[in-house]
């Protein structure tokens, strides 16, 4: 029996998780793998999160979660859920000042209020801020994994569309990594 669930960090990305829970619930298909959807710190996942997973998808909450220790956590919680010889699927925001102006006059401007370089403060149409951001660079993400018992088995920089901004180039990292102390393979960075 396959069984999928998720975390989510995000207010709005709860409310649709809660949406969809209460609706979905006893109406999937014969065959189809389980969902459950569990709202709360992606830092802090308790019991209600049984088990060892053969796959930890990180969609670029590591970017939004907050500062290094929260980052740290993350993979650390993540790690600890993870079967020997599962896979952790990370996707980050990459410093992206070598292709994007817009981004190096961010990072210089929010670095005062947000005390981290590359960490900049998401704001929405209105100037409101909605949350830091970080963009990372590759040794500086290799070594988050590392510092967590995490070894990337492959990491691929892409230039793509920012989300925030889709007129706008930006760098994304995306990491398939496993269990340092299981992982016999070797770091193949692209």
């Amino acid at each position: 029996v396959a069984r999928a669930r998720s975390v989510e960090a995000e207010s709005e990305a709860q409310a649709e998780a809660r949406r969809r829970r209460t609706s979905e619930q006893g109406s999937h298909c014969a065959g189809e793998p389980s969902l459950t959807f569990h709202v709360g710190d992606v830092t802090e996942v308790g019991e209600e999160i049984s088990g060892d997973f053969d796959l930890v998808l990180v969609q670029l909450v590591i970017s939004v979660v907050g500062g290094v220790d929260r980052r740290r956590k993350l993979l650390r919680v993540a790690r600890q859920r993870l079967r020997p010889e599962g896979r952790v699927l990370l996707s980050a925001s990459g410093a992206s000042e070598d292709i994007n102006e817009q981004y190096a006059e961010l990072y210089r401007k929010d670095e005062p209020l947000t005390g981290e370089f590359r960490t900049y403060l998401s704001r929405g149409a209105d100037g409101q801020v909605l949350y830091p951001t970080h963009h990372f660079t590759e040794d500086e993400l290799s070594n988050l994994f590392s510092a967590e018992g995490l070894r990337i088995c492959r990491l691929d920089r892409e230039r793509e569309a920012s989300s925030r901004r889709p007129d706008q180039a930006a760098w994304f990292f995306y990491a398939v990594a496993g269990r340092a102390e299981a992982s016999g393979e070797t770091e193949d960075t692209r």
